[in-house]
């Protein structure tokens, strides 16, 4: 509205009296609020907001119907979203349609196109506005993630004060199928979009980053539709799920060997397998081929001893119940291998239920009884549904899940991130103990501070240690040195990151180490990091636990050798750190025989909770 329209209102209304004026004050710098509304295209509202940052909560939800609403794509990250109608150009892979509307003809999504030029790891990342309102925040987003070698969406939460990347959830695909031998699976809802939620807090002006990665090759098409935001816990909901339209929240597992998939009547392979789910095969008002599953492909290239893991979201009980865990499966073939159910806290799991063998051509109904420590506690856990491959006879399936006493909860750690390929170390060497003081109660802002993907040139909460040899060096690009080292940080590829210069006058053996301040006893933290290990003499990455006057270290974890194929290759870890005394976290790099070890490190974020680590360990209840 021009300002020359409001002068005149506000003109013709004081001229009246003393009451009219005061309203006509109060309409002028409505108008004037209501132009920046507009310029910005920020709603503006009067919850109080941080300081110097938008005052409001953006408007984030969008059906990228008509465009990208709010969101933006990041340029430097190597190829961008792509909003689209209808079927993406390549064959095996991607919606033939957006969520919203279900018409090739009228509805639009976003996806992320992975033929040619694109290579295996590059990133496409779509950035929200800013959120300049504290307080827990719900995110709804419809995923749709088909074709063989569709790869991963990573969710981060970015501070626009601290800088700091903190990721929410790592959604893992694919989740359905597609080649000449192997139809594509529709259901009631058409196709397989399926809802994910994630739930998250902001303690600082912050943005949402949406990333996808693509796969090995052009089969690897992701797309998103129907973004939704409120200012509000996400919404519990029952354990129950037929998996006609989507998994309920249920994930595949990472720390596995291949996925579960949806189907619609027989399994491809002969002998094995149902006939058709579960939930309408007695049912004479639905036609039985429109009901959905989930069930393991174990022809090629599945060998014997594989396994396909699904997770749950965080569960709760109410007490004074006892909760029952019940699920129908099928495990018809005489090559079936084994079903188990377990309960995962943290990192440990706890084997409730398992069954092996040919169990005939009928689905079977079974309950779980849930330990009443989950109910008495009132703690979070989570369930996981493993399927062994035996032989190519052994397609394993399962359909309608349901739990009685319990209900979903949100939880924003779960990142589904587990790298098993690197082991704890033992250590040896003495350590010169620091006087632990200072502890302070409040732990999030410690955390906080702890968190670091070093573009700011530091080092964020942390410090050289003065055990050390020498000190961790802040780099952008390339190290000094030729095959070794990346050559590229990992949040951005035109960022920073620190890493241990090999060359001389470095000498085999000598370390760099960084120490944490103090933090508390009791608390339950997960450490996540990204490391490059490139480098034919490449040394030892370790992570220990430093206890107040104890010369010794305690070791967490370790890597030894190289461990990156090429100087563009991160690799992903997590330690899962809890002690019932004050302690430090310890981060120590070793040079190797020669200059051929530069190791970095980048992205490190440390949150309240246990990590989801999804290694298992075969305790019988």
């Amino acid at each position: 509205m021009p300002r020359i329209y409001c002068d005149a209102i506000e003109r013709t209304i004081v001229n009246s009296d003393r009451h009219q004026k005061e309203f006509g004050k109060m309409f002028f710098i409505f108008i004037v609020l209501l132009e920046l509304s507009q310029s910005t295209g920020n709603v503006l509202t009067v919850n109080r907001g941080f300081e110097g940052a938008i005052p409001a909560i953006p408007s984030l939800s969008c059906d990228f119907d008509f465009d990208f609403c709010s969101w933006r794509n990041d340029s430097s990250a190597e190829f961008t979203w792509i909003r689209r109608q209808g079927e993406t150009p390549s064959i095996y892979t991607g919606p033939p349609w957006d969520h919203t509307t279900k018409d090739a003809n009228v509805g639009h999504y976003i996806y992320i196109e992975t033929s040619s030029p694109r290579q295996k790891g590059d990133k496409a990342r779509l950035v929200s506005q800013v959120i300049g309102t504290a307080g827990t925040y719900c995110l709804r987003l419809q995923l749709h993630m088909h074709g063989l070698n569709v790869k991963d969406l990573n969710v981060y939460l970015k501070g626009r004060l601290t800088h700091r990347v903190r990721m929410l959830t790592r959604l893992s695909g694919p989740w359905s199928i597609e080649g000449r031998d192997e139809p594509r699976v529709f259901g009631e809802d058409g196709d397989w979009w399926n809802e994910e939620r994630v739930e998250f807090n902001i303690v600082e002006p912050a943005q949402l980053v949406l990333e996808g990665v693509r796969g090995e090759n052009y089969r690897g098409d992701i797309a998103i539709d129907d973004i939704t935001i409120t200012q509000s816990s996400c919404p519990s909901a029952l354990v129950d799920c037929s998996f006609d339209n989507d998994t309920c929240g249920w994930r595949q597992m990472f720390d596995d060997d291949f996925n579960w998939l949806p189907n619609v009547g027989e399994t491809r392979t002969r002998d094995t397998g149902p006939s058709s789910d579960h939930t309408r095969a007695d049912n004479v008002v639905y036609d039985i081929t429109d009901g959905r599953y989930l069930f393991i492909e174990a022809s090629w290239p599945r060998v014997e001893g594989d396994k396909a893991r699904l997770l749950s979201t965080d569960i709760s009980c109410a007490t004074n119940t006892s909760p029952t865990f019940t699920f129908w499966y099928n495990m018809h073939g005489t090559g079936t291998g084994v079903l188990r159910v377990y309960t995962m806290v943290g990192a440990t799991t706890n084997l409730l239920w398992q069954l092996s063998g040919n169990q005939g051509e009928d689905w079977r109904r079974a309950s779980v009884q849930i330990p009443t420590n989950f109910v008495n506690s009132n703690e979070r856990f989570n369930i996981i549904i493993e399927g062994e491959r035996k032989d190519y006879k052994g397609d394993s399936a399962i359909d309608d899940i349901t739990m009685t006493g319990c209900y979903i909860t949100n939880d924003d750690n779960n990142t589904g991130v587990y790298n098993s390929s690197v082991t704890a170390a033992t250590s040896t060497q003495p350590f010169t103990p620091i006087n632990i003081t200072g502890v302070v109660d409040g732990d999030s802002p410690l955390l906080d501070s702890l968190s670091c993907n070093f573009d700011q040139q530091n080092i964020c909460g942390w410090s050289h240690d003065v055990n050390g040899d020498f000190d961790w060096t802040i780099n952008k690009g390339k190290t000094l040195s030729l095959r070794t080292g990346p050559i590229h940080d990992h949040t951005s590829g035109v960022g920073w990151y620190i890493y241990m210069e090999a060359s001389s006058p470095r000498l085999r053996g000598q370390t760099a180490i960084l120490r944490t301040p103090p933090i508390p006893a009791s608390l339950r933290i997960c450490m996540r990091f990204y490391y490059h290990m490139f480098g034919k003499s490449m040394g030892s990455l370790s992570v220990f636990i430093a206890r107040p006057s104890v010369p010794r270290l305690i070791p967490k974890w370790s890597a030894d050798g190289q461990q990156s194929s090429n100087q563009s290759e991160w690799k992903f870890a997590e330690v899962d750190l809890f002690q019932t005394f004050v302690y430090q976290i310890i981060i120590r790099g070793t040079r190797g025989s020669s200059f051929y070890s530069d190791m970095a490190i980048d992205d490190i974020t440390i949150t309240r909770g246990g990590c989801r680590k999804y290694r298992l360990l075969y305790h019988k209840s």
